[in-house]
């Protein structure tokens, strides 16, 4: 099996960390860890285990507590971890999946919106993991959840196809687990504070 041309882990300490999220219910050891650093690395990392048959777990944060984030027997993880760019415009933000809520949140403030649904996790879980649990939170009874303010979404299909969904299309996705496929950006919308 020859791996793409980038970061790839398979140490034990990297797999134990990778084989579990947040409810430490759930434990499978990945066969190793892809850590794309863009779109493209991503496409590549899903393209080479759909040519290869290995089943790939897409992960932003994993701060899961449902095993969403927990490979397959035999699977590889695909992390978006270091997929972190983000901009913040005035009623919108883009961001690549693995870019940690909070962090948008805060830069958001500064221009005088909020990001509308806000999991408990907003700190440590990426906006990527947030569209896909479908996160709400407790100002959900009020905004919503994060399938309400997707205005664009990129996603690499299973097959390394990328493709980009308007805010019809891209309902399907919202609280998908990964399991249609790896979000790799978003245009998302703000609401003023």
């Amino acid at each position: 099996m020859r791996l793409p041309k980038f970061e790839f882990k398979k140490t034990q300490n990297v797999l134990e960390v990778y084989s579990e999220d947040a409810s430490r219910w759930y434990k499978v050891k990945p066969l190793g860890v892809f850590f794309p650093k863009n779109t493209e690395e991503a496409q590549k990392c899903v393209e080479f285990c759909y040519k290869e048959g290995i089943p790939i777990t897409p992960r932003g944060g994993g701060s899961g507590l449902t095993g969403g984030a927990v490979p397959e027997n035999g699977g590889i993880i695909v992390s978006t971890e270091k997929m972190k760019n983000f901009i913040v415009e005035e009623g919108f933000f883009i961001s690549e999946a693995g870019a940690i809520s909070g962090e948008i949140e805060r830069k958001a403030n500064k221009i005088g919106y909020t990001l509308p649904a806000q999991p408990s996790s907003l700190n440590f879980s990426t906006i990527g993991g947030n569209i896909a649990t479908d996160a709400a939170g407790l100002r959900s009874v009020k905004y919503g959840s994060a399938r309400d303010y997707i205005i664009e979404l990129e996603v690499i299909l299973p097959n390394g196809e990328i493709k980009t969904f308007g805010p019809q299309e891209a309902q399907i996705f919202a609280g998908s687990e990964g399991t249609l496929g790896l979000i790799a950006k978003v245009k998302m919308q703000l609401v003023k504070t």
